[in-house]
């Protein structure tokens, strides 16, 4: 897989998730206000954030299978360098993850 590949990948998680974290924050508005008709979209939205950050983490295992051809070291780990970009990238990843985890469980909390 090529770095750009890897990139680009990455980089498209790192913007779903960013989206998914604002849909869950409206949600929550939209239940404090409230405005309960707003829900229904949110709900929508949540849904096919989440379905397409599933495909994209099929086409990035996918992308990793082809990869596997490449060179490794003793330990059977790609010997393909890590970029500053993707570290900046995983660390932006952790961070989202973490927000949409704290924000389901508000929401969740909310709903009760």
């Amino acid at each position: 897989m090529h770095q750009s590949s890897i990139n680009q990948l990455l980089e498209r998680r790192v913007h779903l998730l960013q989206q998914l974290a604002n849909s869950l924050q409206r949600a929550q508005d939209a239940l404090l206000i409230p405005n309960y008709s707003q829900i229904p979209l949110h709900t929508k939205a949540q849904h096919d954030l989440c379905q397409e950050l599933r495909r994209l983490a099929d086409e990035f295992q996918s992308a990793q299978v082809a990869s596997r051809g490449k060179p490794a070291d003793a330990n059977g780990a790609s010997t393909i360098p890590v970029t500053a970009c993707q570290k900046a990238l995983a660390s932006d990843l952790q961070r989202l993850q973490a927000q949409v985890a704290d924000l389901n469980r508000k929401y969740a909390a909310i709903l009760r």
